[in-house]
């Protein structure tokens, strides 16, 4: 990711980066790599699944208002997002 930023998976990585974190159970780690990867590129391809995946790493750190922040603003910034509709049930 370092070394080719601008590579067309770019985006991408930093979501499985955060993934591998969440089956490590490392959720701080994950929510770095989710938030790198929509810092870096708001509107890749993994934008909306690094918001959803952030929320439920912030959920395992009992970080509840940040999750739902999380989710909200994959509601707000993604509405046909195929995401979506599991953020709006974590936000139930």
């Amino acid at each position: 990711m370092a070394r080719h930023p601008d590579h067309k998976y770019a985006a991408n990585a930093y979501y499985w980066l955060g993934e591998v974190y969440l089956v490590q159970d490392d959720p701080k780690n994950a929510v770095i790599a989710f938030s790198t990867g929509i810092k870096k590129y708001p509107n890749g391809g993994k934008a909306a699944a690094n918001l959803l995946k952030m929320g439920v790493a912030f959920k395992r750190m009992k970080q509840v208002k940040h999750a739902q922040s999380s989710w909200n603003k994959l509601v707000k910034d993604f509405p046909t997002a195929p995401e979506i509709e599991k953020a709006k049930t974590y936000l139930k």
